[in-house]
């Protein structure tokens, strides 16, 4: 089973940077502080995460193993249709908010933490 231990999102913008805000990384363009991009880690990872800039962008990465068994996702953010709680089954959305489950095509804004 693979386990999600990187999230990278990346710009066209000409000019960016990047800016922790709570428990998401948000991607503004200078000068007008507009978000481009926002990713967040799954709530499983706790607070063992850290990001770092790449080349066009910022990746998200998982520290250390956190409590839920490899692969699997807290419960309260499962899927609420189906129950599902495999991270190889639930894929974060472009927006950084929503997260669609492959299992039954749900797609929900996970709690916050």
């Amino acid at each position: 089973m693979k386990t999600l231990k990187r999230l990278t999102c990346r710009t066209d913008a000409p000019a960016w940077y990047a800016t922790q805000v709570g428990r998401a990384v948000e991607l503004r363009r200078t000068g007008t502080d507009e978000v481009l991009a926002t990713v967040r880690p799954p709530a499983a990872w706790g607070d063992q995460w850290a990001w770092n800039l790449t080349d066009g962008g910022v990746f998200v990465e998982r520290t250390a193993k956190a409590d839920q068994p490899d692969g699997l996702v807290a419960e309260a953010d499962a899927c609420p249709k189906c129950g599902e709680r495999n991270t190889d089954n639930l894929v974060w959305r472009g927006d950084g908010e929503t997260v669609r489950c492959s299992t039954c095509g749900k797609q929900y804004t996970p709690p916050v933490k």
